[in-house]
């Protein structure tokens, strides 16, 4: 059996409610991520922007052209401010105009079983580990899966191993 912390990712990208659609999509795109968490200047959780909301053209969005930086967050700390590139952007809105809050969670002492059956039940591919209101990790379906495949690999032997 496994547990939440033994699968999560603890370093995770995190987005300020100012920060520009445009560099969400870049930040998504560059880093192979599909969603973030919308977090304040104390790594307080605030929501999440996926890819479907940046896709949402139905939701309404305000006129601010927003920043271009974002968090890196290392088990609930900011550690360090990342910008992603000047480039004026192409289109308004920020990100507290698209997250959705607030976002579903679980404990890191919770089972992967658990992440999985609350993933399916809730329809979502992600959900995030906080302590204390802040974001410590994320565990996905696909962090599951592997946890699983681990789980049903046969042990290996430390002759067969060399």
């Amino acid at each position: 059996m496994r547990f939440v912390r033994d699968a999560m990712v603890r370093d995770i990208i995190a987005l300020a409610p100012d920060t520009a659609i445009d560099a969400i999509s870049q930040l998504f795109s560059l880093n192979c991520i599909s969603a973030a968490p919308v977090i304040d200047q104390t790594g307080r959780v605030l929501g999440i922007v996926s890819q479907t909301d940046l896709l949402d053209a139905e939701r309404p969005r305000s006129d601010a052209q927003g920043q271009h930086f974002y968090y890196r967050v290392w088990r609930g700390e900011i550690r360090a401010v990342g910008i992603v590139c000047g480039e004026p952007p192409k289109q308004t809105g920020v990100a507290h105009d698209v997250m959705s809050a607030p976002i579903l969670t679980i404990s890191a002492d919770a089972t992967v079983e658990d992440a999985s059956r609350k993933m399916l039940d809730d329809h979502v591919h992600r959900l995030f580990v906080l302590e204390s209101g802040r974001v410590t990790g994320l565990i996905s379906a696909l962090d599951c899966l592997r946890s699983f495949v681990k789980d049903a690999a046969p042990a290996r032997s430390p002759r067969e191993a060399s």
